[in-house]
């Protein structure tokens, strides 16, 4: 406890810029084998990675130099290693200590993805965020947590975490263990991407997948959801509003947001059904009111409950109230009060202008008809049952939506929404994708040409009760206690297709808030669960 305490007195005093390459030299690994926090340092060098999905160079080329600076002065020898082309990368540990007389001696697999979903608390519909990232994440410690400064985005545990523990193995050869398998994947956050177009040959028969983040000690996570992603996308012929219509901007942002499977029983607010509830509310006293332009959520993120909108509403002038600004702001405040877990401190900012020009706008009927289909769509907590993690078994999100004239063609409006729902059932996934595609679809079908595709569909992934892997993991009785299941989707619901015969688990520490501003990491939990991942690798012969 002493160590502990002093591991936090010690990063509470570092003021962390992150704005430097991470270290990849010798010094480093040598300070790391002779620090039992190794995992926690190599966890600082990978937050000063710029790391988003489909931009994971950066953190793959950090993989790949430690790779040889351990080969000339740690191993003493190359490694086996290769780098696809999407940038997924593999390498190949040789046995050690008493496993390198063992002939028994299989390969075995620690596998994490490198990239990490972008979030930052100030954030303003449609803004690029991805600017407050490169130059990777500043951090500080809070009552022994790790966050990012100011929890202004996410800090990145998801699953920079898991990729220290893999690196731990890779820069101390004293460590035992048989032949090891150090996995990177991509692209795992926008549908599992990197895992499903891997093409190096995995040789290990077990695996643990260091994405796993547990609620308490003592849990090894047996399963994880599927995911199935819905997208409308097309566009509609819109018409022309007279040029005295008012003009009413409404951006709404910083309300809590988060993960859309291990915080969607929170009932955080799901900014799409707030934009969709503040139109139909106003419509009652404004009946000629349209949406000409909308934003919500991030574009194409599917994983995230959307914490912002910013729309543009249409009205003609002889129905524009006197306390237009109030209703907009009254009808907001009561939405959020009425949920338990919702930020308070959102921002509201409302601008009014008449529109100098004629512009496109869609008719009434088609303003209605899309807000009533966000209106009907299945949200949030779908299926419950006391076994699955939170009493959830299928879940959807909302995930985001834009909708605005299209450049270039005359009273052409562009639609782009997409939703993500997750289950431990197969069938009930099918079941709720399809039904809440149909009430997205159904109402506005008939006035444009419309796709529905699927950009993502995982099958749920559950160990099985006979695993060997997970009977030698609980006969470790002071370690493990309980079997989890994790409410999203991890890269083993691939990796068990693709292989049929590998045995995997999932290990992790206690990160909460993923996916969000509020992302924190316990630092206690960090060094807990790399003693278990050493304890099951050593555990298998």
């Amino acid at each position: 406890m002493k160590k502990f305490l002093l591991l936090v007195v010690l990063l509470s005093s570092f003021k962390s810029e992150a704005f430097v390459r991470p270290d990849a030299s010798e010094h480093l690994a040598q300070n790391c084998r002779s620090n039992q926090n190794c995992d926690l340092m190599l966890f600082q060098e990978i937050l000063k990675l710029y790391r988003p999905s489909k931009e994971e160079k950066l953190a793959g080329d950090f993989v790949w130099a430690l790779k040889t600076m351990a080969e000339n002065f740690i191993w003493k020898t190359p490694l086996w290693g290769q780098r696809d082309r999407m940038g997924n990368i593999i390498i190949r540990l040789p046995a050690t200590g008493r496993f390198r007389l063992n002939p028994r001696a299989e390969s075995f697999a620690l596998q994490s993805h490198m990239d990490m979903v972008l979030a930052y608390a100030d954030a303003k519909p449609g803004e690029d965020i991805r600017k407050y990232f490169v130059n990777g994440v500043a951090w500080e410690v809070v009552d022994g947590w790790i966050q990012s400064k100011g929890k202004k985005t996410t800090l990145g545990a998801d699953n920079g975490i898991g990729m220290a523990y893999s690196l731990r193995y890779l820069l101390d050869s004293r460590i035992e263990h048989p032949p090891l398998e150090l996995i990177f994947t991509v692209q795992e956050e926008i549908g599992l991407v990197g895992a499903m177009g891997l093409e190096i040959p995995i040789i290990s028969k077990r695996m643990l997948c260091l994405d796993g983040m547990t609620p308490e000690p003592g849990m090894v996570i047996v399963g994880s959801q599927g995911g199935m992603g819905g997208r409308i996308k097309g566009s509609f012929s819109g018409e022309m509003m007279p040029a005295d219509s008012l003009k009413v901007q409404v951006e709404l942002r910083s309300l809590r947001g988060g993960h859309s499977g291990g915080q969607i029983h929170l009932k955080i607010l799901n900014a799409m059904k707030g934009l969709a509830d503040l139109y139909a509310t106003l419509l009652v006293r404004i009946p000629g009111l349209r949406i000409q332009s909308l934003i919500v959520g991030d574009e194409e993120v599917y994983n995230k409950i959307p914490s912002l909108f910013s729309v543009v509403f249409v009205l003609p002038k002889s129905q524009v109230p006197t306390d237009l600004k109030a209703m907009i702001q009254t009808r907001i405040k009561q939405v959020v009060d009425s949920l338990p877990d919702e930020n308070k401190n959102y921002q509201l900012e409302i601008k009014a202008d008449f529109l100098r020009l004629a512009e496109p706008v869609p008719s009434l009927e088609q303003s209605k008809a899309m807000i009533q289909g966000v209106l009907d769509a299945p949200n949030g907590v779908l299926a419950i049952g006391p076994e699955f993690p939170n009493g959830v078994k299928t879940s959807s999100n909302l995930s985001f939506w834009t909708m605005g004239p299209v450049k270039g063609f005359a009273n052409e409006i562009g639609l782009n929404l997409g939703y993500l729902d997750r289950s431990f059932s197969l069938g009930d996934l099918k079941e709720v994708n399809n039904r809440v595609g149909l009430a997205l679809l159904n109402p506005i079908k008939s006035f444009g040409v419309f796709k529905f595709d699927n950009p993502s569909n995982l099958v749920p992934w559950i160990a099985p009760s006979n695993s060997p892997l997970l009977a030698k993991v609980l006969s470790l009785k002071d370690i493990f206690q309980k079997k989890f299941l994790l409410a999203g989707g991890l890269e083993p619901s691939v990796f068990t297709v693709k292989y049929p015969r590998l045995d995997v688990l999932a290990l992790g520490p206690m990160n909460q808030g993923a996916h969000s501003a509020s992302e924190r990491l316990e630092i206690a939990s960090i060094g807990r669960i790399s003693k278990a991942i050493e304890k099951v690798v050593q555990a298998q012969y």
